[in-house]
């Protein structure tokens, strides 16, 4: 699903809702979030590699940059296209059409974020669950962090708990309503325990290469299909809207990725985009056990 007016022919999106895919015959139970495209350089970029790559199961990408405009939203007080930091958005709503729903209850939620390097000079990677506390064994986090000290063992990698870094992603406000926060508090209450369904990923960056990154994900979450690997180097990671609409070449069985284009009044915003997304989640196909 994503916004396709352009009523003035200016190149530009009338209303810059961004864009969500759902993949019907995907092999990894991921979602990729790239809320703050451009602003975070090339997050955007490594979040399609990464889904198309890995035959995940879906992808989200915020349709303006973070600091587009001058509103400010009343949720947290910063500006309104910060979707990770505004309960009023497009991204918000199809976050919540996910949690919300049994056939999303088994999503791991990926977050790519982008950080200078000055601002946690300790680690390259730092990742979190959305709070600032160690995570516990056994969660996604740590099988993240293992697996990057397996395939990229010169990476400084930091996870949650040690006093690294304090981008630990408590305000964001997709990762409260993930950790269980209901989604009419996410604005003003922070979540105090890890549901496990997502993780928010901080990246200097020299470390958003997205072959690197297809590795890792492929070795830490191994393919329902039996596929242990992936070809890291069939998708373009040098443009968005490249291949948007195909699967990496190669693959025996591409996935059908659902794209569908819509235009909605601001009122039926929330709704509109609730039903579609839920529609493509419980209609994927089962798999036999």
């Amino acid at each position: 699903m994503h916004d396709v007016a352009d009523a003035d022919d200016g190149g530009m999106l009338d209303l810059g809702w961004g864009l969500v895919m759902v993949n019907p015959r995907a092999t990894r139970e991921l979602c990729h979030q790239a809320p703050h495209p451009i602003a975070d350089l090339t997050t955007e970029a490594l979040a399609v590699s990464a889904f198309q790559a890995t035959e995940s199961r879906c992808l989200m990408i915020a349709g303006s940059h973070r600091d587009t405009g001058t509103i400010l939203a009343s949720c947290q007080g910063l500006l309104a296209a910060d979707v990770a930091h505004n309960d009023a958005t497009m991204f918000q709503a199809a976050t919540e059409a996910l949690a919300g729903s049994d056939a999303g209850a088994g999503l791991l939620v990926l977050q790519w974020h982008g950080m200078a390097d000055t601002t946690c000079p300790l680690v390259d990677v730092y990742i979190t669950e959305g709070l600032t506390t160690t995570p516990p064994p056994l969660s996604p986090a740590w099988t993240l962090a293992s697996t990057i000290a397996t395939i990229e063992p010169v990476w400084r990698t930091g996870v949650a708990g040690a006093g690294l870094c304090s981008l630990n992603g408590t305000r964001d406000v997709q990762l409260r309503l993930l950790n269980g926060v209901d989604q009419a508090s996410v604005c003003t209450t922070a979540a105090t325990t890890s549901s496990g369904r997502a993780l928010h990923l901080e990246l200097a960056p020299a470390f958003r290469e997205p072959a690197a990154w297809i590795s890792i994900l492929a070795g830490a979450w191994p393919s329902d299909a039996g596929a242990g690997s992936v070809d890291a180097g069939s998708v373009d990671a040098g443009s968005v809207d490249a291949g948007l609409d195909q699967a990496p070449t190669g693959e025996p069985t591409p996935p059908r990725f659902l794209r569908v284009g819509c235009q909605l009044t601001a009122e039926g915003v929330s709704a509109a985009t609730f039903l579609l997304v839920l529609w493509a989640f419980t209609r994927r196909p089962r798999r036999r056990s």
